[in-house]
């Protein structure tokens, strides 16, 4: 569960950086399909992957909002 969270807690910074540094959404959609294959290539797999992508993602939407309401 722990390396789930760090996991997703990277993938959350790495796609906060490549869009506050101008990365559109198909640039950074290639960037997505690269740590997939990243990922397939080590041991863990894309069953250890998909839930990081989710909690990632729920990470970025979490703190997307709380930066709209601030």
């Amino acid at each position: 569960m722990f390396e789930l969270l760090i996991g997703a807690f990277i993938f959350f910074v790495v796609l906060k950086v490549m869009f506050s540094l101008g990365f559109g959404l198909l640039r950074a959609g290639i960037a997505i399909v690269g740590f997939f294959l990243l990922f397939l290539l080590l041991p863990i797999g894309l069953g250890l992957l998909l839930p990081i992508i989710i909690v990632g993602g729920v990470f970025y939407l979490l703190f997307a909002f709380l930066a709209a309401i601030f």
